[in-house]
């Protein structure tokens, strides 16, 4: 692990993170169409702590010979209430292995049994951006929120360069290590980026005023959901209007200015760079111009940073984060439910 640090490290001074990515696209589609992530057998693992998802899924702690995992579970009739959701559940499995990179979290295995399905990925024991925004009080310093963004911009920059949009960009779905990475995780909702594209999905607060207009749209959906996560755990506040339901706050994103951000006490290249992430003209929103990535990483809010600060082998990133503990659980849980093989529509799921 340490030398393949160090060797990816020496990679990225002599040719630069965009040069690392170039091959990308199709190694990425290689290993999503081989689909050869191992499959565990979820009663071996010794499940430690529950934490509740404040956006989406919940995520659990569990331990097997020894090594700690953060494990999500779907409930497979949750799945299947919802049309399309097994297939993009597995799309997304097979998207979140094939993905290697230094800021997207790693799928070690997949499992399932006969009632659930499960994602076992590498152990985040800081949590996820809600975890630290939920448990200070405080508005983060923005330095720290600068050195978390400029990770997510470096792992949407080589997802989208497999040509996949993420769709689902949140606090929840941006984990944090101990040396303070910070890494995008759960793409259930992701899929390949086409100009076909109009279907609304994940949750109304985060969509795009493309998406939630049911018009075609591309990989930006991602630059505004990135804007709005900044505005949640960065700022403590939602820039529409959220409280009167789905169809008030639609309207609102459609519709209504960008309210509140205005009033925090946060620097002019802060508000602008969230401004540009915010607008609701696709082709004009930050990363999606003619400059693409080049105007995000160029800004003067992220400018002073580049890939080499934050894959430095062993440089501590930021110094705030702790490790976040959850609910313990009962011993046993998810152990003796009856396998897979048991559930009567199992091909739903035989490439999962």
């Amino acid at each position: 692990m340490v030398l393949a640090r160090v060797f990816g490290f020496l990679r990225g001074l002599i040719f630069g993170y965009p040069r690392l990515l170039a091959s990308e696209e199709v190694e990425f589609l290689e290993r999503v169409k081989a689909n050869e992530c191992p499959s565990a057998n979820i009663s071996d693992f010794e499940f430690l702590e529950y934490f509740e998802g404040y956006f989406c899924g919940d995520r659990y702690v569990a331990t097997l010979n020894d090594k700690r995992y953060s494990i999500i579970v779907k409930a497979k009739s949750e799945l299947r209430a919802e049309p399309g959701r097994v297939q993009q559940t597995v799309n997304g499995k097979k998207y979140q292995y094939a993905l290697r990179n230094d800021f997207v979290v790693k799928l070690y295995y997949s499992a399932k049994n006969i009632n659930f399905v499960f994602l076992v990925l590498e152990h985040a024991p800081c949590g996820c951006l809600w975890d630290l925004a939920d448990d200070d009080e405080e508005i983060l310093d923005e330095d720290t929120i600068q050195r978390i963004v400029f990770q997510v911009v470096l792992g949407l920059e080589y997802i989208h360069l497999c040509n996949l949009m993420v769709r689902h960009i949140n606090p929840d779905n941006i984990w944090l290590f101990k040396h303070g990475q910070a890494k995008i995780a759960n793409l259930e909702l992701a899929t390949i980026a086409s100009d076909k594209e109009s279907t609304p999905v994940g949750l109304p607060m985060f969509q795009a005023p493309e998406m939630v207009a049911m018009n075609f749209y591309n990989a930006a959906v991602d630059w505004w959901a990135l804007g709005i996560t900044i505005c949640l755990f960065g700022f403590n506040d939602y820039p529409f209007n959220a409280t009167g339901g789905d169809d008030e706050l639609r309207k609102s994103i459609l519709n209504d200015p960008i309210r509140g951000i205005r009033e925090i006490d946060i620097s002019d290249d802060a508000l602008d760079f969230v401004e540009r992430l915010l607008d609701k003209n696709p082709t004009k929103r930050l990363g999606s111009t003619k400059d693409g990535i080049r105007a995000i990483k160029r800004h003067p809010w992220l400018n002073k940073y580049n890939y080499m600060t934050f894959t430095h082998p062993g440089r501590e990133i930021l110094r705030l984060l702790y490790r976040v503990e959850g609910e313990s659980i009962p011993k046993g849980s998810f152990r003796g439910l009856a396998p897979d093989r048991r559930d009567l529509q199992s091909a739903e799921f035989a490439e999962f």
